[in-house]
């Protein structure tokens, strides 16, 4: 079953997200949320509808894609995305995906991040997971003059 819990909160924002923008009001927007946050994830957490699990926290106040990608990666890291702006214009000049739409099919979507990190390995055989894809999405898309938020 799965649960999201204020540790899973703090972790995407202080420690995976900590630059982003606004990041304080996002966090204590989230936590100041976190029953209806949780509602939604016990109403999904049975069959891992994934898909609605976005679109249901997406429709909460203050909370859009890139916030509801990035709850939902909190508490499945290894096989979820957090779509923020870096990592969806990463994973289109990578050619991973064909549009910035995410929304549609987020758990395909996520499928092929997953596949692609699984067929990376770091020089010293460690697992290159998803939030190292996210890491690096990051540092290459920094200069970039555009980035393309999820949609």
């Amino acid at each position: 079953m799965s649960r999201i819990s204020k540790s899973d909160i703090l972790y995407l924002f202080d420690d995976l997200w900590p630059i982003m923008p606004y990041v304080e009001d996002h966090k204590r927007n989230c936590l100041e949320q976190i029953k209806p946050i949780k509602n939604y994830f016990t109403k999904y957490s049975l069959n891992e509808n994934h898909n609605e699990l976005l679109n249901g926290l997406d429709s909460l106040d203050g909370i859009g894609l890139t916030i509801a990608s990035g709850l939902i990666w909190s508490t499945h890291r290894k096989d979820r995305v957090p779509f923020d702006k870096y990592t969806t214009t990463y994973a289109l000049e990578l050619k991973l995906i064909k549009t910035e739409k995410i929304s549609t099919d987020y758990i395909g979507i996520c499928e092929i991040i997953k596949e692609y990190c699984n067929g990376m390995e770091f020089k010293d055989g460690g697992e290159y997971e998803i939030e190292d894809f996210v890491r690096d999405a990051m540092v290459e898309m920094e200069d970039k003059d555009y980035l393309i938020e999820p949609k």
